[in-house]
């Protein structure tokens, strides 16, 4: 054997440097696993956080909304009783206009006039009881 390389020694080195590097590489392997895994971590912590924030976002906005539905809901409360009560007076004016011009006229269009306002009133006074819960 002269200077000359021959295939097998070729074969051997490189069959001695697997064997030197492969324990080297299973070591790494498990570390690449966790540094992989570790990143997947951190991905996903970031990701949880977000959904957090997201989360209270959206309970702040609901809260904010179910605070403007009541104060709404007051509002059209107040209003009802407002209108209702203004729809009462008119009623209850009306009825006694009609009663007093119907007693003075004794005209019997006007008597029929001043029944239908009477019954009218009576109606709505029923209706608001109901509406009041305080039904007779």
């Amino acid at each position: 054997m002269s200077g000359t390389v021959q295939m097998s020694d070729i074969v051997e080195i490189v069959k001695l440097i697997l064997a030197a590097i492969t324990p080297i590489l299973l070591a790494l392997i498990p570390i690449l696993a966790l540094y992989i895994a570790n990143k997947q971590n951190k991905k996903l912590e970031e990701a949880a956080e977000k959904v957090k924030e997201v989360k209270n976002d959206l309970k702040l906005s609901s809260d904010k909304q179910d605070e403007k539905m009541i104060v709404l809901s007051k509002v059209a409360d107040a209003t009802h009783i407002l209108v209702n009560n203004n729809m009462g007076i008119q009623l209850k004016l009306n009825a006694e206009l009609s009663r007093w011009k119907a007693n003075e006229t004794k005209n019997e269009a006007d008597i029929k006039a001043a029944d239908r306002a009477e019954q009218s009133l009576k109606e709505h006074e029923m209706k608001q009881n109901i509406v009041d819960g305080q039904s007779k």
